[in-house]
Parts: structure tokens; C-alpha cells; sequence
């Protein structure tokens, strides 16, 4: 990699881009009438006082066209010679709009009175990070340098330089050949001592900590980043320690030894930092890693807790978490404990936000996956725990599936599927139909809606990613870099995943509306909602030991007439529609292949659409 500095003063520089465009005629008679040099005419080259990059893979500049500048599409243009005095024509071509989101190059030829050096350029708008290493990246770390150029408006150093430790980080995306990266920052002093150097990269937080995500499986690489940065820029203060709970990405064209590597977003971990903990008050930041579920907790040998890691530096200490689950698991805990022991807005913030980004590699019933639990201490000298939702990348309609295309298939899931956290203190506040916690619960949701989550909020939000990842070109310079990826038509840019959004916003706004009719009745009532034509649905249901007083009032509420079930009666077909019912029911007639066997639990299976199979409604506690 080449990086070109800027050695002349301003008073020193030459005429704009535009100045020197030819025609295709005349810049073919240059080449035809001269010698191509066998070595490069130029030193350097420096537009609008920018450094360029060099792509040595392919021989293309890229000029990182600063935010600041209002003439950054005709920038002052300086060649620096390696000898004699040159001249230069660019063909045809000025940078446009049109000609940065289409990934087109610019052709220029430098020339002398009897040779020529032939070259091209590249323009994108996102920040370019360079990243030399002299050893194979691996999970262990090794050595690095890196090089910066931060374009954006108003930055006094527009190149920055430092020195680090990278590794590849990720669970199954480092099955992808398009990695993801952790950067350590270091400053190597004498007597081969290092220390941590702590940098804001791109007006981010103060650091020596960053990752470099891929999003390899993300058809518009968009959706880890812009739920990260929506939770940040939405709820992440909503919490009374006044802390900023969560992280954000910014975007930037990744080079590395030299070659062009792709899009990549440049963020910063969760961490002791980013929470403010304070080891001498005993807080603590737990990351829960696997599937586990909450009710009840599993405990290791070791005393660790299933699914969970310990992400604060220093002395592990699972104290604090262990206390908090043997007393969530109470049955006879009482409301003030639950309430003391949560940040009442961050976990509704929570709540909402995970379904609303349909986080199902995030929660799932009672089972949680991909958050930080964090353990602050309050005024009042008890614990309170904060979420923040993390690894989004499997949401907004997307899924996994193991035969799928890099594990991914983008829009399995309806705008209308919701994903519930049904664990937690918030949750058993609702089931036992605390005014207070209904209150702010779905008052936050018609907040939210009102203007941080309002359509044109998130419009516009969209935009800015769309400008981003597309209009930068950066998007077709992914795909060609990496053509087995995740990726949609770039014709239609983000138009598909916006109307997606919105359409998953109104579908949250009827959901709300029929939660807050039900909001006084058992939790499966409450559950049930989330299916927007439940009560007309055909039931097929599996009686298992029978049913205990919230069966009966979901029974109810669907118009089936529990009265009337025979003795020993084991399943049941229900046409909620038309009213009608089958009490003799052979096993074998079933219309979809379950060991209904295996366990004595109450099951019931519901078919909205005839044209569809059966969903089951959890029946969980």
C-alpha cells in the first residue's frame, strides 16, 4: 500500500479536476504520439490537499472525497513529478454522482514530451482504513499498523497513523472468507514496553479497543449496524445512571497489504468503559453467549452460570448474577424487588426494541441469547441491571437456516411476526398486571412512535445508510471483492429493507393496539395477541394433564366451549370461525407428524390460514 502524502504548500497548487478533461480523441493521441514510461512519472498525487490511496493490486487511486468541501467533485488537482515537468489529461470523465455510486474509474495519463504513465482513480465519500500486517490473521494476535483517512467535516488531521494487534473475531462468521477483526491500539516504547493508546477513530468514543465488522451474510449490509446504531440514538440514555448503553458503527472501505478489502463498519465493544463500572462498588458486566432459559437458570459445577460469560476485566465474580436469578426464579418474589432490581425504561426499551427488530437470534420465549446484562449499583446500595441488546444481524426479516446460502435467508419472516421477551423483571411485573409497568410500557412504544421511532424519523435515518453503503460505491466494490456474499439488486439500493421497516413499524403499532385491549387478562391471552386473527383461527389441541384456570379463560376468549369436553377427551379439533368442534380425534389422522408422547404438557397448534401449516402457541409460564 502507497499512501501519498501532502508535501506542497497551498500557494503552490495547479488547476482543478474539470481543467483537464479531453476527449477520448485527444487522450488516445497522447498515448499514440509517446512511449509509455517504464517507470512512474509521478511522486505523488493530491487532490483538494486529500491523500490518495493505492490500490498496488490493481493500480487504482482512491480519493476519499472529503465531507467538508464544496468542491470536492472539481478539486484542485497537484502532480508532483519524479523528474521533469509533466502534463496531464483525464478522459472524458468528471466525478459525478452518478459516477461514484456506479463504481466507474477515472483514466488519466501523465505525460512528458516523449513518455507517458497511464493511471486511474476511484472516488468514494466513507473513510478509508488501511491495515498492513506481516503475519497471517488468526485468532491469536499479531502484529499491525494502520493507517486512517478520516474525511469527514471539519477534522484538523485528516491522516492518522498507529500501531496495534488485530485478530479475527466472530462465532460462526468466521466460517465466512470475509472475516471480521478486533484492533488493539498499542504504543511500543523502549525496552520493549507497550502501553494502550487510546484514540477516537471517526468521532467515535476515546479507545484503544475497535471492531471491523463484515457483514458478509448481510444481503444490504445494513442491518447490525443500523439496529446498533438506532438503539444508540434511541434508547441508549433512557437509563437513570445517565451512562451511554450501547455502541455504534461508522462505515469505511477497508484496504489490506495494499489490496482493496471491502465495506466494512468500524465500532467499539461494550465494555467496563462504555458502562462506567466501578469494581470497587462490585458491578459487573455479564454477556450471555448461548441459548439458555431464564426460567430456570442452569448453574455449572464451577459455579458459572449457563450461557453466560463474564465481559468486565479483573477478578470474575458471579455473585452478583447468581444472586439476582435465584431470586427472579422466586415464585413469591415481591413487586418492589423486581422493581428495584431493573432500570424500569432501559428494560421497556429493551422490551420493545428487540421485537421490533424481530431479534429471534436474541430472544425467544423465556430463552435469552446476544445481550449484556450489567450489574450497576444505585444510590439506595442494591443492584440494578441494565440490558443492551448486541450481534443484530439476524433480524429484519432475515433467518438462519444451515442449507442456506452463508447460513442466511433474507426475508423468511413476515413483517407481522413478532419476537416477545418473556423473561425478566419487566415481564413478570406484566403477567401479574402491574398498572404501573403496563403504563410504561406501552406509553413508551406511542413515545417512541411519536419521534424517535416515527416513519419519517426512520426515513430519514435510512437515507443517510443508503448514501453510505450505495452512493459511495462501496456496495459494488464489496460485491466484485467478494462475490460469494450476501447481496441484493444494488439497483434498488434499500428501497426493499425500508419498506420492510415500515412495514414492520405499523405492524408493531396493531400489535400494541390489540395488547393494549388485553393487557387485564392471563399471559396467554396476552401471547396469543401477537397473531393479529388468532380467535379465527382452526385449533387443534392436545389436552396433556388437563387445564388449570388460564387455559379456561383463553378457552373463552376463542369462543370454545371447555364445558362441554368429554372425560379423558385428548385431542381436539376447533373451527373458531365456524364454531365447529371434534371431541374423537384419532392420533393418527393428525395433520402434521409431532411425538405427541413424549410429554403431558398441554400443546395447542392453530392454523390461521388454510393455506398455511400450524403454529403452536407457547403455553410456557
Amino acid at each position: 500500500m502507497l499512501l501519498f502524502f501532502l508535501m506542497a504548500k497551498e500557494n503552490n497548487y495547479g488547476k482543478r479536476f474539470n481543467d483537464f478533461v479531453v476527449s477520448e480523441e485527444k487522450y488516445n493521441a497522447i498515448i499514440k504520439t509517446h512511449n509509455e514510461s517504464k517507470n512512474s512519472l509521478i511522486s505523488e498525487i493530491i487532490l483538494n490537499k486529500s491523500p490518495l490511496f493505492l490500490d498496488d493490486m490493481d493500480g487504482i487511486f482512491y480519493y476519499s472525497m472529503p465531507d467538508d468541501e464544496s468542491k470536492a467533485y472539481n478539486p484542485v488537482i497537484k502532480i508532483i513529478p519524479q523528474g521533469k515537468k509533466v502534463s496531464i489529461a483525464i478522459k472524458e470523465k468528471k466525478i459525478t454522482n452518478n459516477l461514484i455510486k456506479e463504481n466507474e474509474a477515472v483514466d488519466f495519463v501523465v505525460y512528458t514530451d516523449n513518455y507517458y504513465s497511464e493511471y486511474r482513480i476511484k472516488c468514494t465519500t466513507l473513510p478509508i482504513m488501511n491495515i498492513d500486517v506481516e503475519d497471517e490473521i488468526t485468532e491469536e494476535d499479531v502484529q499491525m499498523s494502520m493507517q486512517l483517512l478520516d474525511n469527514r467535516e471539519g477534522v484538523g488531521q485528516k491522516v492518522i497513523e498507529l500501531s496495534g494487534l488485530i485478530h479475527v473475531r466472530g462465532g460462526s462468521t468466521k466460517s465466512y472468507p470475509k472475516l471480521g477483526y478486533k484492533i488493539s491500539l498499542i504504543d511500543y516504547l523502549a525496552n520493549d514496553r507497550i502501553r494502550k493508546n487510546k484514540y477516537p477513530l471517526l468521532g467515535m468514543r476515546k479507545d484503544d479497543d475497535w471492531i471491523l465488522y463484515a457483514a458478509y451474510n448481510d444481503q444490504e449490509k445494513i442491518r447490525n449496524v443500523f439496529s446498533s446504531n438506532l438503539w444508540m440514538e434511541t434508547c441508549s440514555m433512557d437509563n437513570s445512571f445517565q451512562i451511554e448503553n450501547g455502541m455504534r458503527y461508522e462505515y469505511v472501505e477497508l484496504f489490506m497489504n495494499g489490496q482493496h478489502w471491502g465495506l466494512y463498519a468500524l465500532g467499539y465493544p461494550i465494555d467496563d468503559l462504555q458502562m462506567n463500572t466501578k469494581k470497587n462498588a462490585g458491578e459487573c458486566i455479564y454477556k450471555k453467549v448461548l441459548w439458555s432459559r431464564e426460567y430456570p437458570i442452569a448453574y455449572a459445577e464451577d459455579g458459572t452460570i449457563a450461557g453466560y460469560k463474564i465481559s468486565s476485566s479483573g477478578k470474575e465474580d458471579w455473585t452478583i448474577l447468581y444472586d439476582y436469578y435465584e431470586k427472579l426464579n422466586d415464585a413469591d418474589i415481591e413487586d418492589s424487588w423486581l422493581y428495584s432490581s431493573m432500570d424500569l425504561e432501559n428494560a421497556v426499551d429493551y422490551m420493545l426494541f428487540i421485537n421490533l427488530i424481530q431479534g429471534i437470534d436474541n430472544v425467544e420465549n423465556d430463552g435469552t441469547k446476544n445481550m449484556y446484562l450489567t450489574a450497576k449499583m444505585s444510590k439506595d446500595g442494591t443492584y440494578k441491571y441494565l440490558y443492551t441488546p448486541w450481534d443484530m444481524d439476524i433480524t429484519w426479516g432475515n433467518t438462519w437456516r444451515p442449507e442456506a446460502d452463508n447460513l442466511t435467508v433474507p426475508y423468511a419472516l413476515d413483517a407481522s411476526m413478532h419476537r416477545l421477551m418473556e423473561s425478566g423483571p419487566l415481564y413478570l411485573l406484566l403477567t401479574r398486571n402491574d398498572e404501573i409497568a403496563w403504563g410504561a410500557y406501552l406509553g413508551k412504544y406511542e413515545e417512541l412512535r411519536m419521534g424517535k421511532w416515527s416513519d419519517e424519523t426512520i426515513e430519514n435515518m435510512l437515507r443517510d445508510f443508503e448514501r453510505n453503503i450505495f452512493d459511495s460505491g462501496a456496495y459494488l466494490r464489496d460485491m466484485d471483492r467478494w462475490p460469494d456474499g450476501s447481496y441484493g439488486n444494488p439497483d434498488l439500493k434499500l428501497s426493499v429493507f425500508t419498506e420492510y421497516v415500515l412495514a414492520r413499524l405499523h405492524a408493531m403499532d396493531e400489535y400494541y393496539r390489540r395488547v393494549a385491549e388485553v393487557q387485564k387478562k392471563n399471559a396467554y391471552i396476552i401471547r396469543s395477541v401477537q397473531y393479529s386473527n388468532f380467535r379465527n383461527s382452526n385449533f387443534l389441541i392436545r389436552m396433556g394433564n388437563g387445564y388449570d384456570e388460564d387455559v379456561k379463560e383463553l378457552f373463552e376468549y376463542i369462543d370454545m366451549p371447555y364445558q362441554m369436553i368429554p372425560e379423558g377427551c385428548e385431542f381436539i379439533f376447533y373451527d373458531a370461525s365456524s364454531g365447529e368442534i371434534n371431541y374423537e380425534v384419532d392420533s393418527s389422522d393428525l395433520p402434521f407428524a409431532y411425538d405427541w408422547t413424549e410429554d403431558d404438557d398441554m400443546k395447542i397448534f392453530f392454523q390461521q390460514d388454510k393455506r398455511g401449516g400450524y403454529q403452536s402457541l407457547w403455553m410456557g409460564k
